[in-house]
């Protein structure tokens, strides 16, 4: 069952807030994964030239695991769906894919599966975005844990963030986070079944992504019979 409340606004005591100190990047990852120490510097000249893809966590360069035909099946559905819904509403909001890096913090650099920016992209010196309000991870079985806990405290110190939502990609199943009033985060709604649809409110608009949409291709026995 689908529970959802979309506007940000709410301030409810009894939901959760997530405020939890990270783990280092050797706690969170495989040794074999971290390739060594850099400086922001030395990581933006180090991803221009890398043929692989990785993210500076706390000054730590780790390589990212590369992505099953599920997640990027997901990822282009999604990218879709959310550009499609911003145009249909004329929001000044746009959708940037994940060859866009975040700056999360003083040595930290991001690469989100997706993001959605309101107004005019902000970057810093390396070309990070530093002012996104919603960032989607399609989560993964090497991902999972990190994305739900260590990228997600860090995540939350991006001042402009508002949402954070997290997609499944083993069934058809989203989690949607939100910042409140107070500047803690809250689950805002969850959504288990085909026929749920994922809501986010960006300012005076309001953009509904049906997960049928989303999972169309990898759950296809799931979505055939609602799919126009």
């Amino acid at each position: 069952m689908s529970q959802t409340s979309s506007a940000v606004t709410l301030d409810p005591t009894h939901l959760p807030a997530f405020a939890p100190q990270p783990r280092t990047p050797y706690q969170r990852y495989d040794l074999a994964e971290l390739v060594g120490t850099m400086t922001e510097e030395e990581f933006a000249a180090f991803d221009l030239r890398a043929r692989e893809k990785y993210q500076l966590i706390a000054g730590k360069v780790v390589k990212m695991p590369g992505s099953s035909l599920e997640h990027n099946l997901i990822q282009a559905d999604l990218t879709f769906e959310v550009n499609l819904a911003l145009r249909t509403l004329g929001s000044v909001c746009d959708v940037l894919g994940s060859d866009q890096k975040v700056a999360v913090a003083p040595q930290t650099i991001y690469y989100p599966d997706l993001i959605i920016v309101c107004g005019a992209p902000l970057t810093d010196e390396h070309n990070a975005l530093t002012n996104p309000v919603v960032i989607f991870e399609v989560l993964s079985p090497s991902t999972e844990r990190d994305d739900r806990t260590d990228k997600f405290t860090d995540y939350q110190r991006i001042e402009s963030l508002l949402h954070y939502v997290l997609v499944e990609q083993d069934r058809p199943a989203m989690t949607h986070y939100g910042k409140l009033e107070n500047g803690l985060w809250a689950i805002l709604g969850t959504h288990i079944l085909p026929t749920d649809t994922l809501r986010i409110r960006l300012d005076e608009h309001e953009i509904a992504i049906p997960l049928e949409r989303i999972y169309r291709r990898v759950f296809p026995q799931d979505s055939a019979n609602r799919i126009a």
